[in-house]
This record gives structure tokens, sequence and C-alpha cells, in this order.
């Protein structure tokens, strides 16, 4: 029997290959044998593929995302967990409060605790103007962007700030209603509050705690509204390097990726303003929060005004929005996490 060679084994390699043609006696072309292209080709060929890199940070830069990172913090806390954190704050400083008297005693009392203080004045008077202003152009420019400018989708984000400017409407009835109807006047004479107060009488009532009501309710809001921004800064890298990747299949399109592209450079600014005036209004209607519980009214009234706080937010962005339109707070046409495709080697 013949002996037959053995050939050894050798592992193909996937190289860039330049095709080598050869010429027969009759003038046809054949193909022979083509050849892997040289390691500087290879490199050639790589650094002609440019990727395009963001532009160097300057030390303001540095300085604002350091300052939008920590925005971030606050803002994006687990809102059950600040829910229930108002409740127990709530709870306890008013109690204090009870227990010490601390808003009869002069000397506890600071520029903050008096009601004609500029934050009351010109903040908290207004504190639902104020919050549906931001939301507004909030909720405007980032439903625009990740719409990709669709006017139904932004109409439809839109419809949660005027459900919470509802409720706080008719929140504000309920209180009015239970102070009218539930109290009496000091002077047996008047039965209505009307005809009590314009003769100089106080009229005793039970009054839930409107400002504590709307500066929990509103924080609450901004916190549920703000977390279309967590993906934000990524968001950038992911439109450079991988658009395709970083939006949904059905809306993969050259016309969405040229349009986000552009979108996200001319409101990138716009939004994080946006974004970090937000946090200042929850840090300002926080430190509100904290004197009303410690200044003003009992411990009933606040409590109360609190529980009815967070039960309007539980059932909006619990369990109205994440089953029914107009829906939670989304990232539209994006992908809420990168899909990381395999490498080759």
């Amino acid at each position: 029997m013949a002996s037959r060679s053995i050939q050894p084994y050798r592992r193909s390699v996937p190289s860039t290959t330049i095709p080598d043609t050869a010429f027969s006696r009759s003038g046809t072309t054949r193909s022979t044998r083509s050849k892997p292209a040289s390691i500087g080709e290879q490199y050639a060929r790589r650094a002609s593929t440019k990727v395009e890199l963001p532009p160097p940070a300057s030390v303001f830069s540095f300085f604002f995302m350091v300052v939008i990172h920590v925005c971030k913090l606050i803002l994006h806390f687990p809102s059950t967990f600040k829910a229930i954190l108002y409740l127990i704050m709530v709870f306890l400083f008013s109690a204090l409060s009870d227990l010490l008297h601390l808003g009869r005693k002069k000397g506890y009392v600071t520029y903050l605790a008096k009601p004609g203080n500029i934050f009351s004045v010109l903040f908290v008077q207004y504190a639902q103007w104020w919050t549906l202003a931001i939301l507004f152009f909030f909720v405007t420019a980032t439903s625009y962007f990740y719409s990709s400018g669709k006017a139904r989708a932004i109409l439809r984000q839109l419809t949660r700030l005027l459900v919470m400017y509802s409720v706080f409407q008719g929140v504000n009835f309920l209180i009015t209603f239970i102070h009218g109807y539930s109290g009496f006047c000091s002077d047996e004479e008047y039965k209505s509050q009307k005809r009590c107060l314009s003769q100089g009488h106080r009229w005793l009532s039970f009054e839930i705690s409107d400002e504590t009501f709307f500066l929990i309710y509103f924080s609450l809001v901004i916190m549920e509204e703000s977390q279309v921004f967590a993906r934000w800064e990524t968001l950038d890298a992911g439109l450079r390097r991988d658009p395709m990747n970083t939006m949904l299949s059905p809306e993969q399109s050259e016309r969405n990726v040229a349009f986000a592209r552009k979108t996200y450079r001319d409101l990138s600014l716009t939004i994080k303003i946006l974004f970090f005036m937000m946090t200042i209004m929850c840090l300002l209607w926080d430190a509100m929060l904290i004197i009303n519980s410690l200044f003003y009214q009992n411990l009933a009234q606040k409590s109360a005004a609190c529980l009815l706080a967070v039960s309007c937010w539980f059932l909006t962005y619990r369990l109205w929005y994440p089953n029914l339109w107009p829906r939670s707070p989304n990232i539209g046409i994006f992908r809420k996490y990168i899909v990381k495709t395999p490498t080759t080697r």
C-alpha cells in the first residue's frame, strides 16, 4: 500500500486579500491564488477610517460636568425612598415643633421662618408657576429630542404637566372645602366663615397644610420627570460611535440619526442648564419644607398634607402612568441600555 503524505494542519486566519490574475495562452484571464495584504496596507486602511472624537474639555466644561453629576445624584435619588423620607421628616420635625413650641418662641425664629422672607414671597407663593415653567421647557426640549421631533409625542409627554396642575387645583379646592365646612366661629353668633372673618373673629377648623402638600408633591414630580436625563451624557458617545445600536430597531434610519446628532448639539447645553435649575428648585422646596415643618401649623395638619401629597404622587407615577396613557417619562426612540455586540477576534 502506498504511503500517503500527511500535511500539517494550518489554522486559517482571516485577512484582507488582494486578488492576483494571470493570463493564459488563449488570452483569457484566470484567477490564481490571492495573496494577503501586507501589514503596512492593513494599517493604512485602518488609519483612513477616522472615528469622530469629542473636542477637548476646558476647565469650565469639566467644572460644569462635575456640577451636573452632583445634580444627578440629588434628583435621581430613588423617589420611593424620598417619599418615605418626607413622611418621616415631616412627622419628626412637626412633633419637635409641637413639643418645644418653636413657632411661638422668638429666639428660634430665623429670617427664613418669617412669612415675609424673600423666598416665601417670590417662590413659595408662586410655586406652581415656577415648577410648571421649568418643567414645561425641560419636558418639551427632551421629548423633542427623544421623539425625533414628533409633535404628537411631545404633546403626550406634556399631558403629565396638565395632570399635575389639575391635581394641585383639585387638592386646593378640597382643602378650602374642608376648612370652610368643618369649622366654627369663635363668636357663636356667626355661622359662616365669611361673616366671622369680616367681623374680626377667628374661624376655628381643621386646615390641611397646603404648603406642605405642594412642596412635597412638586419635588416628587420634578424627580420623576428628570429621569429622562439619566442617559443623556452617554448618548453623546453612542451617537458618534454606534448610532444604530443606540436607537431602537424600528427607528434606525439615517434621518433619525442625523436629526439626533444635530439636535443633541443644539439642545445639550440648554437641557443641562434646565436640569441644574430643577435641582436648585427641588433643594429650595426641601429647605422651605423643613422651615414649614418646624415653625408653622401643627403635627396633624402637616401629616395629613404629607400623606395626601405622597398619595397623589403614588397614584399618578406608580399606578396610572406605567399602565395607561400618557405613560411614564421615557427616552422615546432610544434604547434604555446599550446592547454590546460581540467582538471578532
